[in-house]
Formats: structure tokens, sequence, C-alpha cells
């Protein structure tokens, strides 16, 4: 039996009408090992410097790692989602 890959969306902040965040939005590159914010590059393995690595998804757990990071150094508010 093959496994599911369901979609998780986790939002960002308080308000309902925020962006949300999903595990396609970041990467763990296991060639670098390290966590990737991979929508500040329009999800392009190239431009996030990454196209020769190993990478994958994030987890569900590393998503909202991700997220609490990013929330907390205010990368949401630099950029326009």
């Amino acid at each position: 039996m093959g496994s599911i890959n369901k979609l998780v969306e986790v939002p960002v902040g308080n308000d309902p009408q925020e962006p949300r965040m999903t595990k396609e939005d970041y990467i763990y590159c296991e060639d670098c090992q390290m966590l990737v914010d991979f929508w500040k590059y329009d999800h392009n393995i190239e431009d996030a410097g990454h196209a020769e690595c190993n990478w994958r998804y994030v987890t569900d757990d590393e998503l909202a790692e991700c997220i609490k990071d990013c929330e907390e150094a205010g990368c949401f508010e630099e950029c326009i989602l």
C-alpha cells in the first residue's frame, strides 16, 4: 500500500484571511542539511540554489518550525505573498 501525501495548510499568524503555508512552501536539503524557505524563490529549485542537491518537502513538524521561525524573524512582513 502506497503512502498518501496530503496537503497540510498552516495559517500564518492569527488572521484567517492571511495566507496559509503548506509543506510544499518549504524544502529540506539533505545534502546541505538545512531548511529552505522555498516560497521565497517562487518554488524554483534552481533559484533556491539546490538544483544539484538531494532535497525533499518538509514534514508537518518541520513546517510548524519553519513558520514559527519566519514569524519570529519577520520574513512574512518583508515579502508580499
